[in-house]
């Protein structure tokens, strides 16, 4: 397993765009809609299987028949976009998702197939509301065929580290452990509660961390 992609969220595409492009020093490249969540997004390569993701509500789509991803239907996590945009999930790529989402003692919902245009892919969308402890939890990704990294242009960005911060370390360790992952997040517990996932990214301008 790899991490596959990055995930931030912002109030709408045009906000996300300029706050990102003007932190991280590089445009964003054309993404597209997610017609069966009402979203939107555009994408930045972080290495040659790794991408960023801006994602938002998409105005011009029809509301979706089940909750949108990522609790972006949740007026908190609105309101908190709206002041800035945020890292709210993590997605790890597998070669065979079907098996690898059974790994996981917590559970990470359900494996869907999804499309758009000639692009296929599955990954596991979790049941129930979004919180601040499933935020932490990767996603899990299987593409059929190459990674949408692979055909972005060059950023000059890239992903140095991934830290988890949670009062909960032993049960966060026990998930990465039985999906293999353990060793692509740095853990650290927080004494006095709270939690966080931090993306360190290295810049063209520096670097540049990403929290949730």
């Amino acid at each position: 397993m790899h991490i596959d992609h990055l995930v931030i969220g912002a109030a709408s595409l045009e906000q996300g765009q300029d706050w990102l492009e003007e932190r991280l020093g590089a445009p964003a490249s054309p993404g597209g809609r997610h017609d069966f969540m009402g979203t939107h997004n555009l994408l930045w390569r972080l290495g040659p299987q790794t991408y960023l993701e801006l994602l938002a509500i998409d105005p011009a789509a029809a509301a979706p028949s089940r909750p949108r991803w990522f609790g972006l239907d949740d007026p908190a996590v609105q309101a908190r976009l709206k002041v800035s945009p945020r890292l709210i999930g993590w997605g790890l790529a597998t070669d065979d998702i079907a098996r690898d989402s059974l790994l996981s003692p917590l559970g990470l919902g359900p494996v869907e197939a999804m499309s758009r245009g000639e692009r296929r892919w599955s990954l596991t969308i979790p049941d129930g509301p979004y919180t601040e402890h499933r935020a932490l939890l990767p996603f899990l990704i299987q593409w059929q065929g190459p990674s949408p990294a692979q055909s972005l242009p060059e950023t000059g960005l890239s992903l140095s580290r991934l830290v988890i911060e949670t009062p909960e370390t032993a049960t966060i360790e026990t998930e990465l452990k039985a999906l293999g992952a353990r060793n692509l997040v740095e853990l650290r517990e927080t004494a006095l509660g709270g939690n966080k996932l931090m993306a360190e990214l290295n810049t063209p301008e520096g670097a540049y961390s990403l929290v949730s």
